[in-house]
């Protein structure tokens, strides 16, 4: 029996749910904002145009609280606000040439974990995705676009750590975390596996640079999110579901366990609903959808 919470659906916790505060063990909660997890440094956000200072953006507000604004003093510099790109989203586009930003945290960085939605384009070697530095050098906290294929995630100063390919010319998730001398990378929830060392502990950094590394990237970016601490497994997926679900970014290597068969099936089936966890089902069992879901019945 399934009855309507506000706009949650709740069963009797035999099969599946929604709603995380009845003491069943299903769909995690997702975030609201990214504020809500403590230790958000920095929150640029495109889709709140009120945000962006001009149509080509002079500054880019910090929603976070801490004043961490982005900003490009020279016009020709600028990056171009697109309304109504992704989802419906507005993003800011860089050109690849000289389109760069730039901006001060209230604390510095050492632990980290940092979030960004883009979409790549035609780009140069090392070419600047986001990163932290007091000094203009990716290669401490950071991520850069190389030659069209591959991104290159830095997680201290030395050789690339973390690199992975990611399809040009389309929305992705980019997510990272670190701490002493261990961290991660996902592409739309996918880990990248490839390595190159162990990162080592780095020195404390405040300054962070948009679209500028070696080279200036061509690039279009949503929303960048940066915390000043390595983040659970549960608060990172909580992030990658908020970004997923508002811009319409599907998470891969999501899975649905079955208990009655012992399967796994792609979370694709239920993106409307998973937070990227497993979420435990049945063979012979009702999925219950997000009632506002396009093929809900609800």
């Amino acid at each position: 029996m399934a009855q309507k919470v506000g706009r949650k659906i709740v069963t009797d916790g035999l099969i599946y749910h929604l709603d995380p505060t009845n003491g069943q063990k299903g769909e995690e909660a997702t975030i609201t904002s990214p504020t809500q997890l403590s230790g958000c440094e920095l929150w640029l956000d495109a889709s709140d145009e009120e945000t962006i200072i001009g149509a080509t953006a002079e500054e880019w507000k910090d929603k976070s609280g801490n004043l961490a604004h982005a900003g490009q003093g020279t016009s020709a510099n600028r990056p171009t606000l697109v309304p109504r790109g992704w989802n419906g989203l507005s993003y800011l586009s860089f050109d690849g040439s000289n389109d760069t930003m730039t901006g001060s945290l209230s604390n510095s960085i050492i632990d980290d974990s940092i979030f960004i939605v883009c979409r790549t384009k035609n780009s140069a070697a090392d070419a600047g995705i986001f990163f932290i530095s007091d000094t203009p050098s990716f290669a401490h906290k950071g991520l850069t676009h190389h030659n069209a294929s591959n991104v290159y995630c830095y997680f201290s100063s030395g050789s690339i750590y973390k690199a992975y390919n990611m399809s040009t010319y389309s929305p992705n998730i980019l997510s990272r975390s670190y701490a002493d001398a261990v961290g991660t990378f996902h592409i739309n929830g996918c880990e990248a596996t490839s390595s190159n060392g162990t990162p080592a502990d780095v020195s404390a950094a405040s300054s962070y640079y948009i679209a500028n590394a070696s080279n200036e990237g061509e690039i279009d970016i949503g929303e960048i999110i940066v915390y000043n601490r390595k983040l659970s497994q549960a608060e990172l997926r909580q992030v990658e579901k908020y970004l997923s679900l508002k811009w319409k970014i599907g998470l891969g290597g999501r899975n649905i366990k079955n208990l009655a068969g012992g399967g796994l099936h792609a979370s694709e089936v239920l993106e409307d609903n998973s937070n990227g966890g497993p979420i435990i089902t049945h063979n012979n069992t009702l999925e219950f959808r997000h009632p506002e879901a396009n093929n809900s019945d609800l």
